[in-house]
């Protein structure tokens, strides 16, 4: 059975055939990916280490990522 995704996406077969292929540890890489990983990596210490408020940390972290994308790093 296809998930709707991969219904509303006709190459997504191919490109999971080619990812099954590929390295298991492949990661999508792109010039905001390292200011991406900083972003998540402060997330997790505000809420792992101090205590921040998961909720409104993560909505503050896919606010800062979007920003990232949208500026291109």
């Amino acid at each position: 059975m296809e998930s709707p995704c991969v219904k509303a996406n006709p190459g997504a077969p191919g490109l999971q055939a080619s990812l099954e292929k590929s390295n298991p540890q492949f990661i999508f890489s792109s010039p905001v990916y390292p200011e991406i990983t900083s972003i998540v990596r402060k997330a997790y210490e505000l809420c792992a280490f101090e205590g921040a408020d998961v909720q409104a940390t993560m909505d503050n972290a896919a606010r800062e990522i979007n920003e990232a994308l949208k500026s291109g790093g």
